[in-house]
């Protein structure tokens, strides 16, 4: 054993000699440096000289991510905090001009109805407590963020270590978890996840099988860990929409993360991102609304392959997560969607019957009404629950003229007046079908361009 002054010195007079690399260890419990047996000073000097100058060789050490780009940024930002406390931007001056760093407000939480925001950046920067490590982070057209840091050999083991502790963070703490999520289009991305407020609506009237469908098979399965799809059908406007942003709210409550797709066209997307965040322990829920433009047909093409593997294929299952569904044109989806074990329950959202017409009059109208003679109140049998909710907003606003009172003649006028422009609405229009029509329709395209022309030229005589 001897000390390290006395090692130091004879690495000083050392030349050139090659020697096999020995692995040199550090201990806080002792001052002191032991070599092997077998080896003399002379020789250990030479080796620990070796590494010293390889650990002084600078490397490059890359990482890739395939979370979402703004949770990555904000936990490369959380990570850099806990490990140097904060990072250096730096400017990097080419013949192409100043790159600088990017610093962009990322949201990361709604707290009582406003948007809670964090400063992250990407671009370079300097790490000064690893001798200058020159760090860049980017992100890709995939919308994926990649780190590399150009450091001193000595300094691999611990950029290892925050490169993984970056992942970890976000398994841990994604801003996304237990958050309502929507998933939409990004200019230069693809897709973005964007954090929202669920709304929910406590008017909405159920017959009771659907109700009782909701409660006892959808709500109690939120927290299983196990895959489960759910169809909603029924015409527009009979609250399917509302209804899977009241389990949205149940499953928040219940530590679920959920997922509302803006855009038919990102379904598939959407599910690949909810796959990630989803675990046995942490479940996920994705609605997607009007599915039938992406499920309808009997042709099956490549989309609708991958759509019907992530439904029901080897990335689903055995994950816990739950994905609703909704048409308003059940007769379109595609038999191989309907198919057993894809769709596990369907709920059919048809129009209200009188009793629950009457329900939701009473929700929407409540201590308003007065004197209404619910046995002659005439209203009108197949139509949507929206159309009775819309005709009690009609009713409300008028009460301001009738001191807060809705009588039970003002309610008819609502429900009738409502009643006949949904009707009217949904009217087709009406077809000339004449030999008149048919011969203009045919030949138009090609005597209008003739016609245009015969007239400038006339005008310019």
């Amino acid at each position: 054993m001897f000390n390290k002054k006395d090692l130091m010195a004879l690495m000083a007079q050392q030349l050139n000699k090659v020697a096999p690399i020995t692995e040199t260890t550090f201990s806080d419990d002792s001052e002191k440096i032991i070599i092997p047996k077998n080896m003399d000073k002379k020789t250990a000097s030479e080796e620990l000289m070796r590494q010293y100058e390889s650990e002084e060789e600078e490397v490059d050490v890359s990482q890739s991510y395939d979370w979402d780009w703004q949770d990555t940024l904000h936990a490369i930002k959380k990570v850099s905090e806990n490990t140097f406390g904060w990072i250096q931007g730096k400017t990097i001056h080419s013949f192409f001009g100043s790159s600088r760093p990017t610093y962009i407000q990322i949201c990361t939480d709604i707290k009582d109805g406003k948007k809670v925001y964090e400063e992250c950046f990407y671009g370079n920067s300097v790490i000064s407590s690893w001798e200058d490590a020159d760090m860049s982070i980017s992100i890709n057209r995939a919308g994926k963020v990649g780190i590399n840091l150009t450091c001193k050999k000595r300094y691999k083991t611990r950029v290892l270590k925050f490169l993984k502790s970056v992942d970890e963070f976000i398994k841990e703490n994604s801003i996304y978890l237990n958050k309502a999520i929507m998933v939409k289009s990004h200019r230069n991305y693809g897709i973005e996840l964007e954090i929202l407020e669920v709304k929910t609506n406590p008017n909405i009237v159920l017959n009771q099988i659907s109700a009782k469908t909701i409660n006892n098979y959808i709500i109690n399965e939120l927290t299983q860990p196990k895959k489960r799809t759910y169809l909603f059908t029924g015409a527009y406007g009979n609250g399917k929409s509302e209804t899977a942003m009241n389990i949205a709210e149940k499953a928040l409550e219940k530590g679920l993360t959920f997922f509302y797709v803006e855009n038919t066209d990102y379904v598939k997307n959407a599910i690949d991102v909810a796959l990630k965040y989803s675990t046995p322990e942490k479940g996920v829920l994705v609605f997607a609304e009007d599915i039938d433009q992406k499920a309808s047909g009997s042709q099956r093409d490549a989309e609708m392959n991958s759509f019907l593997n992530q439904i029901d294929g080897v990335t689903a299952k055995g994950r816990n997560i739950k994905t609703i569904l909704t048409t308003n044109h059940a007769n379109k989806i595609s038999q191989a969607l309907r198919r057993p074990g894809r769709i596990d329950i369907v709920v059919a959202f048809d129009n209200p019957s009188r009793s629950e017409s009457i329900q939701i009059i009473k929700n929407f109208c409540g201590s308003a009404l007065r004197d209404i003679d619910w046995d002659t109140l005439d209203i009108v049998d197949n139509v949507s629950a929206s159309v009775i909710a819309e005709a009690c907003k009609r009713a409300n606003t008028y009460k301001s003229h009738t001191k807060g009172i809705i009588s039970h003649d003002d309610l008819q006028v609502a429900l009738t007046s409502m009643v006949r422009q949904a009707q009217y609405m949904a009217e087709d229009l009406e077809e000339d079908n004449s030999l008149e029509t048919a011969v203009s329709r045919i030949f138009s395209p090609v005597i209008s361009p003739i016609i245009d022309k015969l007239e400038h030229i006339e005008e310019s005589m």
